[in-house]
């Protein structure tokens, strides 16, 4: 069970002497439009993961059950007694070394650190990273001990009573399950570095991208130079069904070796026009005539241009 922070820190409270659980359930489902795509091969591909208002794990210890949920901004538990634990079952949970668990990586001498009952839930003030931190302690109708360790490798052991139920979660939110499909993925590149810094669509779903490539053998239409060259920046259109480019267009200067371009911005009309913004230090960037600057002015300029719906 980890408790993470904002600042980075994440403490672990490890379950000593536990077991796999017998069985793993989910309760209040909230949806199952959680997918992960993981390597080329689509068998190794997972969809509709679900995700649960809670979690109870049966038979971590001997007639024992953890019933887990998020609450706030913080994980809680409940330690509860098994509905299929027997008699002998029961009586060995009346002694509190049956479940036990450890808290490592704290500030400070542990005589300073002591768990407090707050609304009927065991809550514990830690100092750890230079800052003090509320951890919401596992609570239930069972005891249990809690075995701290500070960094400085000393010691203390509480005993955690029995206390209040799992408090209560916010309503969850009506989500519908939605099918997300991987309609297409594409590699658009080189064989040196190439990046996508802005992303847009039109009205028929066309994805337009903007960004700056480093490789002669970038895919871009007739013209591109193959020279040996810096950083040049990089548009393209995608087909909404089949991923397949309806243009690729790179905008370079002359100075193939020491000028370099990025196209850092995009916006995109429903028709298809893009609007792509970034900069450039090369003298002869390719401009229009009548447009509002074109010649250079040194260092490095910033640039607009607009392409139309076939590039």
């Amino acid at each position: 069970m980890w408790y993470s922070f904002k600042s980075g820190l994440n403490l672990q409270l490890s379950f000593e002497g536990a077991s796999r659980p017998d069985k793993i359930s989910g309760q209040g489902l909230i949806h199952n439009n959680i997918h992960f795509y993981r390597g080329a091969d689509p068998d190794g591909w997972i969809r509709h993961v679900p995700a649960w208002e809670e979690v109870l794990l049966a038979g971590i210890y001997p007639g024992t059950d953890l019933q887990l949920a998020w609450r706030g901004n913080a994980p809680a538990a409940y330690f509860r007694s098994s509905e299929a634990a027997g008699d002998q079952d029961r009586q060995s949970l009346q002694d509190t070394r049956v479940i036990s668990a450890v808290l490592r990586g704290v500030e400070g001498p542990p005589e300073d650190l002591a768990p407090v009952m707050m609304g009927g839930q065991s809550q514990l003030s830690v100092r750890a990273m230079g800052e003090e931190h509320k951890l919401l302690l596992p609570g239930g109708d069972l005891p249990w001990r809690l075995h701290l360790e500070t960094s400085g490798g000393i010691a203390k052991t509480f005993t955690i009573e029995p206390g209040a139920n799992l408090p209560a979660g916010p309503p969850s939110p009506a989500l519908t399950p939605v099918d997300a499909s991987l309609f297409y993925s594409t590699f658009l590149g080189s064989s040196l570095w190439d990046q996508a810094d802005a992303v847009g669509y039109d009205g028929s779903a066309n994805i337009y991208l903007a960004g700056h490539t480093l490789g002669l053998d970038f895919p871009a239409e007739a013209g591109y130079s193959q020279e040996a060259h810096n950083v040049d920046a990089f548009a393209a259109s995608l087909d909404p069904t089949s991923g397949q480019a309806n243009y690729i267009v790179v905008f370079q200067g002359s100075d193939l070796l020491n000028g370099e371009e990025y196209a850092t911005g995009l916006d995109v009309t429903a028709a298809g026009e893009a609007y792509i913004v970034g900069r450039t230090d090369s003298s002869d960037f390719p401009t229009t005539l009548g447009a509002y600057d074109t010649s250079y002015n040194g260092n490095i300029d910033a640039f607009a241009l607009k392409l139309d719906p076939a590039g």
